[in-house]
């Protein structure tokens, strides 16, 4: 039904209600994954039932059909765009938040998918901020190939692209 990752809860619609319950609550620790996995709305997912302290339906051992943990990138729809190495500048990095924003060297080089997918996000961004947004790539920490390197605005990087449910990312990113 919804799932908010930065509150680490949502709900889930049961195919087949069971004795009059048609939802059930999903809590971030019955997600079998082992890391804040983004649950996406329409996605199929397998789980058992209990009831809470408060007498309230919730979930338990949340896995995708058949029982195999969930991760990021299947929940996120991670879909990786061959070997080939692009360049770039971080414009950002948030090491609070554990993102940044990388601008593509050559933009039209990058897969038209990659493009399209980072156009579509440039614009929607543009559309909540009302201000002027680049095309470019997002990326996380997990994405960095070596988690104790510090990128910094203005950092020249050489990286991968996937594209996700929502955006195009950089991927394998290290400092070139």
């Amino acid at each position: 039904k919804f799932y908010d990752t930065k509150k680490g809860f949502g709900y889930v619609a049961l195919d087949t209600p069971v004795a009059g319950i048609e939802e059930a609550k999903v809590s971030r620790e019955e997600v079998l994954g082992g890391e804040a996995i983004p649950l996406a709305q329409g996605m199929a997912i397998e789980f058992g039932l209990y009831k809470n302290k408060q007498e309230k339906v919730c979930t338990c051992d949340v896995t995708l059909p058949g029982g195999e943990t969930i991760s990021r990138d299947v929940a996120e729809g991670r879909q990786y765009l061959g070997n080939k190495r692009y360049t770039g500048t971080v414009q950002w990095f948030s090491v609070k938040n554990g993102i940044g924003f990388i601008i593509p060297d050559h933009f039209t080089s990058l897969p038209k998918v990659a493009q399209q997918k980072s156009t579509e996000a440039a614009q929607r961004a543009a559309d909540k901020t009302q201000q002027e947004v680049f095309e470019g790539l997002m990326f996380h920490r997990r994405d960095k190939t070596d988690p104790a390197a510090r990128f910094g605005e203005g950092s020249k990087v050489s990286f991968n692209v996937f594209v996700d449910n929502r955006n195009a990312g950089a991927t394998n990113v290290t400092e070139s």
